[in-house]
């Protein structure tokens, strides 16, 4: 229990602990409700992931011969642990379980927030140590007594510049989508674990290539062009001391306008209009002002509400042809629980013209760049890919609302049990939601392809293969984040048992070997084993929802799962 009082809860503690001692019936009772101490899987495994960070770091170097590319290594690194802490900072301040309680209690607002941001800290070494690590596997390389005077400094530098750079993004720039970037890193780090043996002598080429230009572009990567600079002896790395300082500058801005913005009141909106169903908004005089809301009489109110017209949900399948084919393919009750997902109903047109469109800005990017600067079509393929990649992935992967929590006397139940709406009916209706979009995936992964051929010189009949089994990857890997949805809102592998053990040795399996099938079915050179692979990939995500969905039918799991302490 975190009273916030560290003074109190040590004299209660033991005040507690003086009067169990002081009565034999109450020692007996704390034995036999004594819970067995559960070991933190973080506290096994966060120090092995700092070592292999280090092994990264100085075999990297060690292979290629050049700091710079173990360097680009941290600088990932730390992008991968910006994107991560950002979102992570957002659920502490904004959506923790202890926020409840608290805006009830007579406490200020900015106390409150100094007991979250507490918690927030309480992880912040853990990046200093992973940096520590790298910078001592770079001074080994270097074997020179000043490179080990530089570790700590160049360690302490990075790590605040990080976390510079996670207030400034909390504060200034929320609206990003930081939990699909840090999703698409952890997709990325398990595919490159995964596939080693087939794809890492062409990452490692790659970042080798590139990893200069990642130092100097990234943020993350500026003290880490400063320490580049020292090793080669150019005055001219000591320029990068100003953007470094600018973020080092912005940190008290930040951390004051998170503070400041901190409130638990209520929002206040501007006055907005009566909401008139489309059936009668025929014949209504509008206001000549459009910034006067729009009023109408209590008869029109009255009869409004006796035909029970305001009760209609939102029309959402006239805003474009892709909603009218999804809501013609529903059915009856499909169209309820759409409603229930999406309560503002399902964008799936806008979206996707605005990835189109982007996706061709891209491409001018490149043909522009290609005229007046060759060397940058490689940036301007990456970084359109990246963008236009994060929201073709969160449009693949919508599901609205359909999984949100409340909390009820301690526990944490979703709302779609309270509902009683089932594992099967939810799940059909996301999927034919993905699956309408299944042509526009394979359209983005096949432009993609295109364009990586047009920039690389690669053969297009060799890369429009690899953009189309991409494609149908992307849709089979609904079926693994179905899982995954639905396995947050359970206890399935919150407790420590022999069951708990054993699925998430199950699903970790499923995962591992749909990414070993896929990377595989992309990269075999035989033609006929590559699609039998990819196949059987597509069949593993399936199969993998369908034993998943087996188990949550037949009541293997509780819905009702404990908060986390």
């Amino acid at each position: 229990m975190k009273l916030h009082s560290p003074r109190f809860e040590r004299s209660l503690r033991r005040a507690v602990k003086k009067t169990v001692r002081s009565s034999p019936e109450l020692r007996r009772e704390a034995r036999a409700g004594r819970k067995s101490r559960q070991i933190r899987s973080g506290a096994l495994f966060r120090p092995l992931l700092s070592l292999g960070l280090a092994v990264l770091v100085g075999n990297v170097t060690k292979e290629k011969g050049h700091p710079a590319t173990g360097l680009a290594v941290l600088t990932l690194w730390c992008l991968a642990w910006l994107t991560f802490r950002v979102q992570n900072l957002l659920v502490i301040l904004y959506a923790s379980n202890d926020l409840q309680a608290l805006s009830m209690l007579p406490v200020t607002m900015p106390l409150v927030f100094r007991w979250e941001m507490w918690k927030f800290w309480r992880g912040a070494p853990l990046l200093l140590i992973d940096l520590l690590g790298g910078y001592i596997a770079l001074a080994i390389f270097w074997n020179q007594p000043a490179a080990w005077l530089m570790v700590l400094p160049a360690a302490l530098l990075s790590w605040a510049v990080a976390y510079s750079l996670v207030l400034l993004c909390t504060a200034r720039f929320r609206r990003l989508p930081y939990a699909v970037i840090s999703l698409a890193f952890l997709f990325l780090g398990i595919g490159l674990i995964m596939l080693h043996s087939v794809i890492g002598n062409a990452a490692l080429q790659l970042l080798d290539q590139f990893a200069p230009a990642l130092n100097f572009v990234l943020p993350t990567g500026w003290v880490a062009s400063l320490v580049l600079s020292w090793s080669t002896h150019s005055f001219l790395g000591l320029l990068f001391l100003l953007p470094i300082a600018a973020v080092l500058n912005s940190f008290r801005s930040s951390l004051a306008l998170l503070r400041k913005d901190y409130q638990f009141r209520e929002g206040l909106q501007r006055e907005v209009s009566d909401i008139v169903p489309p059936s009668v908004q025929t014949g209504i005089a509008r206001p000549a002002n459009p910034q006067t809301p729009l009023r109408v009489g209590p008869t029109m109110v009255e009869e409004i509400i006796t035909s029970r017209q305001f009760f209609a949900a939102p029309q959402w399948e006239n805003r474009g042809r892709l909603e009218k084919w999804l809501w013609n393919w529903l059915q009856p009750r499909e169209k309820v629980l759409a409603e229930f997902a999406f309560a503002n109903g399902v964008n799936l047109t806008r979206p996707w013209l605005k990835v189109l469109r982007n996706l061709a800005v891209v491409a001018t990017a490149i043909f522009l760049t290609g005229l007046v600067a060759p060397t940058m079509q490689i940036w301007a393929l990456v970084v359109g890919l990246m963008i236009t990649g994060v929201q073709v992935l969160a449009q693949a992967t919508m599901s609205g609302t359909a999984f949100r929590r409340m909390l009820c006397s301690g526990l944490v139940i979703p709302f779609h049990a309270v509902y009683g709406i089932g594992y099967r009916e939810l799940s059909r209706l996301l999927l034919k939601v993905t699956a309408l979009q299944a042509p526009f995936i394979l359209l983005f992964t096949l432009s993609a392809s295109a364009l990586v051929a047009c920039v690389t010189r690669m053969p297009l009949a060799l890369l429009l293969p690899a953009g189309f089994k991409c494609g149908g990857l992307l849709v089979a890997a609904r079926f693994i984040t179905l899982v995954f949805a639905f396995s947050s809102t359970t206890n399935d592998s919150s407790r420590f048992s022999l069951w708990s053990i054993a699925l998430i040795i199950v699903m970790a399996g499923f995962g591992i070997i749909f990414l070993l099938l896929g990377g595989a079915g992309l990269f075999v050179p035989d033609r006929g084993a590559a699609w039998a692979l990819w196949a059987l990939a597509m069949g593993d995500a399936f199969l993998f929802f369908k034993v998943y969905g087996f188990f949550y039918r037949h009541g293997r799991f509780d819905l009702m799962s404990l908060p986390r302490r």
